[in-house]
C-alpha cells in the first residue's frame, strides 16, 4: 500500500513539473554546528595603558608624590581554552611593550618620573560562550620593568634607576570569531604591582626611592585559533 502511494506521489510530481507546477522541494533538516572555542591560540594586541606611581623622593625623604603615567601599549599574547558546555575555562599569556610615563613636581620642587617599558600577565580565565561570542573574566599574576627619573630642583643633579616587579592582576573582556580560525578581542585589565626600592645612581645623587604602580590597560586584539 505505501509503495503504491510513493509511486502516485512520484508520478504527481512528474507530471506536475512537465506541466510547469511549481513543486515545492523538502524542508532542509541541516543544522549548522556550534562554534567551539576549545584550542590554542596566537594573537597581537594594542591599545592604552594608564594608573599610578607613588614615590617617596629620595633625595629629600620623606617628600611623598603620585605620578601618574599613560601611553601605548603594543604587544602579544597566547593561550589555551577548553569548552564544556556553554563555559569555556583556559589560560591566557601576554607581553606588551609600552611607551607609558609621567612625570610631577614634588613639593621641594624636585621633578619625578616613571616609564614603564613592558608588563606580561599570566593569567587563568573563565567564561560563558554565546556560540561565537565570549564573555570572559581572568585573573593571575602581573609582571613589569620601570625606570624611575629624578631631577633636583636645582637642576644640578639628575639620577636614574630601575627594578623589575611582580604583583597580581584581574580583568575581562570579550572574544568573538568571526570565521572558524581568527577571532577579535575586546580586553581590560588591572595590574597591581609591588612597592620597589629602587636604589638611584647618577651625578650627585644617593638614596633609595620607594615606589608603587598600578596600572590598567585597555587593549584590542587579533587571533588565530589552531
Amino acid at each position: 500500500m505505501l509503495a503504491a502511494l510513493a509511486t502516485v506521489s512520484s508520478q504527481f510530481s512528474a507530471r506536475a513539473a512537465d506541466m510547469g507546477v511549481p513543486v515545492q522541494p523538502a524542508p532542509s533538516t541541516y543544522i549548522p554546528a556550534i562554534f567551539s572555542w576549545t584550542g590554542y591560540y596566537f594573537g597581537v594586541e594594542a591599545g592604552g595603558g594608564f594608573g599610578q606611581a607613588n614615590w617617596t623622593d629620595p633625595l629629600h625623604p620623606p617628600v611623598t608624590a603620585t605620578v601618574d603615567p599613560s601611553g601605548f601599549v603594543l604587544g602579544a599574547y597566547t593561550g589555551v581554552n577548553y569548552q564544556i558546555g556553554s563555559f569555556v575555562i583556559g589560560g591566557d599569556v601576554e607581553f606588551d611593550g609600552t611607551w607609558v610615563d609621567g612625570s610631577t613636581t614634588d613639593a621641594v620642587s624636585d621633578a619625578l618620573q616613571t616609564k614603564v617599558f613592558w608588563t606580561s600577565t599570566a593569567s587563568g580565565r573563565f567564561g560563558v560562550a554565546f556560540d561565537r561570542l565570549l564573555l570572559y573574566f581572568k585573573a593571575g599574576g602581573a609582571f613589569a620593568y620601570d625606570r624611575a627619573f629624578v631631577t633636583a630642583s636645582n637642576g644640578v643633579s639628575q639620577s636614574i634607576g630601575s627594578t623589575y616587579r611582580i604583583g597580581w592582576n584581574a580583568g575581562g573582556g570579550l572574544d568573538y570569531a568571526f570565521t572558524d580560525h581568527w577571532t577579535v578581542r575586546l580586553e581590560y585589565d588591572y595590574l597591581s604591582l609591588s612597592n620597589e626600592g629602587v636604589p638611584l645612581t647618577g651625578k650627585g645623587a644617593n638614596g633609595t626611592a620607594t615606589i608603587g604602580l598600578n596600572l590598567s590597560e585597555a587593549k584590542a586584539g587579533l587571533a588565530y585559533k589552531f
